[in-house]
């Protein structure tokens, strides 16, 4: 499913791929994809020399809080959604400036 989304994007496009072990091949796969059609990808993961990490325009890192999940675990899960969701609110931000809306001297 995730290929087909991100042969879906086109360079107006922004991909999010969120790897905690930095080597999760579905992401890796993912960003590779979606910076190949052209959208401006970034990786959140823990690792900044990880194939996820390679695979993308930007990188962002994370350490999650406490010992280490085990592997399955969605320990670090809520702190990956706030970011997410962060990371949305300043795109919008963004993309309403650079067009002037909400700003009637543009």
């Amino acid at each position: 499913m995730t290929h087909g989304l991100a042969r879906a994007l086109d360079p107006s496009s922004l991909a999010i791929g969120v790897s905690s072990s930095g080597h999760t091949a579905e992401t890796k796969n993912f960003l590779d994809i979606a910076r190949k059609a052209g959208a401006y990808t970034i990786a959140i993961t823990t690792l900044a020399s990880g194939a996820v990490a390679e695979a993308a325009d930007e990188v962002i890192l994370f350490t999650p809080m406490g010992a280490w999940p085990v592997p399955g675990s969605v320990m670090h899960v809520p702190s990956v959604v706030l970011l997410s969701e962060y990371l949305s609110q300043c795109v919008e931000e963004a993309e309403a400036r650079s067009t002037g809306a909400g700003n009637p001297d543009k």
